[in-house]
């Protein structure tokens, strides 16, 4: 499906500081690692992704970042296919996605509804989602990202959380992702066929089919008779990827472009800090050993995750003194790990860090 074209563009959606409801304690606190954490995730990818195959690589952000975060880039790298954005430029609906009962707007939809409104600006037939808490822990390539010209897909299913999660807390994440796969159904005016109700596909990073999202975009404002970003922004009950491919689903297109393989192929899920420790089944350590084993091996990802949200007492190894100490090593750890791949793995540093 992708031959001809061997490029692909990425999205990133940032803030130097969470913004939404302040129901959550870490949606209005100053985030302490922020800048760090895009540091290395930059670094990271510039260093193992094979920057042939990058067509445009979008950072969008609040409107008063902009200035900031575009200098904070240069230090980092002059290519001009990376390109910071205002996140109103793109979305001017942006200011409605308010919250009913504290009137802020919510950070945690901004930043989905960017991964789906960029597919106006994108030229490549897909591009890749981004946040800052992900890491690129191996070299990487468009190609690892495809099998047999299908985008590879990750699956989470039941099984997969029993596995690495504790009862409980495996039962809660498939009572979660059902609820929001049911929202989000319900926006689209699909039934969900029975069959796939325990069916749930991965979180970002998440290749997205630009004309499928177009197509998606469109039929929502057809559905609803006004802007589909209107739509979203004042119908705050989705998510990005349970609207996208149950879409998919709905029109028959998923098998037609992605390739479904298992929880860890694109994202790795077992070795991302995805939840705090005590909901994992098997005490969790987070050292050089779990980051970088079987980087070899095939089927694993890419890309882990160490979410940003999560309270750091809840995770962080002992010995750290806190998470830009844990960023230092981790920084470290990723780039020890590395296989040679042909390209210099320098790390950029900015001064003060």
């Amino acid at each position: 499906m992708c031959k001809g074209n061997n490029l692909l563009s990425f999205v990133l959606p940032v803030t130097l500081q969470e913004e939404g409801s302040g129901l959550s304690e870490w949606r209005s606190r100053p985030d302490d690692g922020c800048l760090k954490r895009l540091h290395m995730m930059l670094s990271s990818f510039i260093t193992m992704f094979d920057q042939r195959q990058v067509k445009e690589f979008f950072l969008v952000c609040p409107p008063r970042y902009v200035e900031p975060l575009n200098s904070f880039l240069r230090s980092i790298t002059q290519d001009d296919r990376y390109r910071v954005l205002s996140e109103t430029a793109l979305c001017p609906e942006i200011p409605e996605m308010r919250h009913p009962e504290t009137g802020q707007i919510e950070g945690w939809y901004v930043q989905q509804l960017i991964k789906l409104a960029i597919c106006d600006l994108v030229t490549t037939p897909f591009y890749l989602t981004f946040d800052s808490d992900i890491l690129c822990i191996k070299p990487a390539s468009y190609p690892a990202l495809l099998k047999n010209g299908k985008a590879l897909l990750n699956i989470e299913t039941p099984k997969d959380y029993r596995r690495l999660y504790t009862g409980a807390f495996a039962l809660k994440e498939e009572q979660v992702k059902k609820k929001r796969y049911l929202l989000s159904a319900e926006l689209l005016g699909y039934t969900r066929p029975e069959v796939l109700m325990s069916v749930f596909y991965g979180e970002t990073p998440v290749m997205m089919h630009t004309e499928s999202v177009r197509a998606l975009a469109g039929y929502i404002g057809e559905r609803y008779g006004i802007a589909w970003r209107s739509v979203l922004a004042s119908r705050l009950t989705w998510t990005e990827y349970s609207l996208y491919f149950q879409f998919l689903e709905m029109t028959g297109r998923l098998e037609m472009i992605y390739a479904k393989t298992g929880c860890n192929s694109v994202l790795d899920l077992e070795k991302s800090v995805w939840h705090e420790s005590c909901c994992y089944r098997r005490k969790r350590r987070y050292d050089r050993a779990h980051f970088c084993r079987n980087l070899s091996r095939d089927g694993e990802g890419c890309f882990v995750a160490v979410q940003s949200w999560l309270d750091e007492r809840a995770w962080l190894p002992a010995g750290f003194s806190g998470i830009r100490d844990f960023y230092d090593e981790l920084e470290r750890w990723v780039f020890s790990g590395c296989r040679d791949n042909g390209r210099r793995s320098s790390f950029w540093r900015l001064p003060g860090w």
